[in-house]
C-alpha cells in the first residue's frame, strides 16, 4: 500500500508519501547520497535527485518520525515528506 497526502504538520506545506513496506534501515543523510541502494537492483539516484529538486526550490526531503504527521495505520513502513517553503499556516 502507498499513501501520498497533504500535510501541514511540518514547518511548511507538505506533500507526504508513506507505505506499508520494511521501511528506512539507514539515516537520512545516507539514503539521500548518490548511488546508495539496499536494493539488489537499485540505481540508488531516486531520493537523491528528489533531495536535490526540493532543496534547488528551497524546500527539502524529510523523513518525519511517524507520530509528526498524519498517515493511515496501515501505512506503518516508510514516510517521506517534500517538505515546501512557506507559512504552515497558511493553508
Amino acid at each position: 500500500m502507498i499513501w501520498i497526502g497533504p500535510s501541514h504538520d511540518l514547518e511548511g506545506p507538505a506533500i507526504v508519501v508513506a507505505d506499508n513496506g520494511p521501511g528506512f534501515l539507514d539515516n537520512a543523510e545516507d539514503v539521500v547520497q548518490p548511488f546508495f541502494s539496499r536494493k539488489t537492483d537499485g540505481m540508488g539516484i531516486g531520493l537523491y535527485y528528489s533531495d536535490m529538486i526540493m532543496k534547488s526550490h528551497g524546500g527539502r526531503l524529510g523523513f518525519p518520525e511517524r507520530n509528526a504527521v498524519e498517515v493511515p495505520s496501515a501505512c506503518d513502513g516508510a514516510i517521506i515528506a517534500m517538505v515546501f517553503k512557506g507559512n504552515k499556516d497558511a493553508a
